[in-house]
């Protein structure tokens, strides 16, 4: 096999692990919709780690915004100015935090992949915070 072979096939898998990990999106996206549904809320913000110092941050954080991610919702017919806020409002916070093996310390460095424990043992979770 050529190398013109061989980066054929490992473009071919990067192509698929892509259309994987938009499935994944789009599954994760579909239930914080659903949930948000379920408690009666709109979409109010999306708040994830700013992808800072362009090419020279960490990876993790520019190519992959749905590793830890944070969707935020009002009740149907709240202001969603937070300048109106009153006693009484309320607000969902719907945490992604897709691999336990990234760091949420934002000044962690990047990742070794050597060094993590294997996928089989990490944790996925999706928390609801009300507040």
């Amino acid at each position: 096999m050529t190398r013109d072979d061989e980066l054929k096939l490992a473009l071919a898998d990067v192509r698929r692990a892509y259309r994987l990990l938009f499935l994944y999106h789009q599954r994760v996206a579909d239930l914080i919709a659903e949930l948000a549904s379920l408690m009666r809320c709109e979409f109010y913000y999306q708040a994830y780690r700013p992808q800072r110092h362009g090419v020279y941050g960490r990876k993790w954080d520019q190519t992959l915004p749905m590793i830890r991610n944070c969707f935020l919702f009002l009740p149907t017919g709240q202001d969603q100015d937070s300048e109106n806020l009153k006693a009484g409002d309320w607000m969902l916070a719907v945490l992604v935090h897709s691999d336990s093996e990234f760091s949420l310390d934002e000044d962690a460095a990047e990742p070794d992949l050597a060094k993590l424990r294997p996928p089989e043992v990490a944790q996925s979770r999706l928390s609801l915070m009300v507040y």
